[in-house]
């Protein structure tokens, strides 16, 4: 399993925590590791040993938007192709270079079932209207056939989440963060989205920390007056009951998906072979899931 090589974010994104060494230097809590050495210090300190909090405020990081620079429209021609990221039932991601301003890409191609080009054009819209968001993957263009399309989009260099197994706490709450905000534009972009296939594997990472949803072809635009939509689409084990049962639903069909993925984030992937076991709704409602904590689960629920 691929290890997560993350910047651990400060504890609060607001300010950064300092105190002093037994030898009087300066130390910083930058994440994980030295928040362990910071709790040590506090626990070997005698009473009459003076420690140094300091607490600065800073600017938060706001991670890069691929839409919000200046850029120009990129197209599948345009690039020179690499090596396959990931293969599907439907299509293909490929690593893709751009020669004149050597920057990479990845090439999505989804191909055609049943030769609908409005049903190409969903998921192109979608991004158009999404990916005005540092917290959703950059979507450049597309080239459309009436075989499959191409989807220029952002490359994330270190994959998805459900190869990293479980978190530690600091990542964990860093990519909730993210995934809310991401969720939240997702919802208030053009006249609403609901995503509909929220997942670990949706949920990309690059060296840089940046965390951004990505997968676009379950999205339902839905009405500004009833918010509502009714038609199945998505991962089943990630589907809200009402979803299962066949009825109306609004965008918070999505608050499901993100509690079952704050769960896998937590605890580990769901090995395949149990997720291939729920087939129904009482399965996915009712029955009890063993090995987590108890706070997790309140969390989860009462989100």
């Amino acid at each position: 399993m691929a290890e997560l090589e993350l910047k651990i974010p400060e504890v609060s994104e607001n300010f950064k925590l300092k105190y002093n060494d037994v030898d009087g230097a300066i130390l910083k809590v930058r994440g994980a590791d030295d928040f362990e050495k910071f709790v040590k210090r506090l626990e070997n300190t005698t009473e009459d040993e003076e420690i140094i909090l300091i607490l600065e405020r800073v600017q938060s990081r706001k991670p890069s938007s691929a839409n919000s620079e200046n850029h120009h429209r990129i197209f599948p021609s345009e690039l020179q192709r690499g090596k396959y990221v990931g293969n599907g039932v439907h299509g293909s991601v490929i690593m893709a270079r751009h020669e004149k301003s050597d920057k990479w890409y990845v090439i999505k191609t989804i191909l055609s079932q049943n030769n609908d080009k409005k049903e190409y054009e969903k998921e192109i819209v979608a991004y158009e209207e999404c990916s005005q968001s540092a917290y959703v993957v950059g979507y450049y263009g597309c080239e459309v056939s009436s075989t499959k399309k191409e989807l220029v989009l952002e490359y994330m260099d270190r994959g998805d989440f459900r190869q990293f197994g479980a978190l530690p706490f600091p990542v964990h709450q860093s990519v909730t963060l993210s995934l809310i905000r991401a969720i939240r534009h997702v919802w208030n972009s053009g006249p609403g989205y609901i995503h509909r296939d929220i997942k670990p594997e949706n949920i990309l990472v690059n060296s840089q920390g940046d965390v951004k949803i990505c997968d676009f072809g379950a999205a339902k635009r839905i009405d500004n007056t009833y918010r509502i939509a009714s038609s199945a689409a998505g991962t089943q084990w990630y589907q809200a009951p009402e979803q299962l049962m066949g009825q109306d639903y609004s965008e918070k069909v999505d608050i499901w998906g993100f509690g079952l993925t704050l769960w896998e984030l937590a605890m580990g992937p769901i090995h395949e072979e149990y997720l291939n076991g729920f087939s129904s709704y009482e399965e996915i409602t009712v029955d009890p899931i063993d090995g987590y904590p108890e706070s997790l689960a309140e969390l989860i629920t009462n989100w």
